[in-house]
């Protein structure tokens, strides 16, 4: 299953970026959170994993660029960190320790301003994206 994940980005006074989500979006999109991040530094908008029940990364798990924005760059980086698995999830207990995954970053260009979006697709080979 491939899903998109939308993310506009607008700029505020004093070069601040706010990084929030479309309520106009349908699925299968996913809505990122309100996020703040200064121009020209890098803004974590997701990070994604797919773990087994023995807390393993499952191998496959891919991020695509689909529409790149327009005043900055999207980085895909391998990342160790804690997972966020809600407490109903049979994964809930792998929060505890720290698993490999992907982290997608925004860069605007240094001094800019304005509104700014970019669209990436996950695909997971559990059919589906997480957090």
């Amino acid at each position: 299953m491939k899903i998109d994940l939308y993310v506009a980005l607008a700029a505020l006074l004093l070069n601040t970026i706010t990084l929030n989500s479309s309520d106009a979006l349908s699925k299968p999109f996913h809505k990122a959170p309100l996020k703040q991040a200064r121009a020209g530094e890098p803004l974590l908008l997701a990070t994604d994993y797919d773990l087994d029940l023995n807390c393993k990364a499952i191998l496959g798990l891919k991020i695509a660029i689909v529409s790149p924005p327009r005043y900055g760059s999207v980085k895909i980086l391998d990342r160790i960190a804690f997972t966020h698995y809600d407490r109903s999830n049979s994964r809930f207990k792998c929060n505890k320790k720290r698993s490999k995954m992907l982290a997608t970053f925004y860069t605007s260009k240094p001094d800019f301003v304005g509104i700014d979006h970019v669209v990436v697709r996950v695909i997971s080979p559990l059919g589906g994206s997480t957090p």
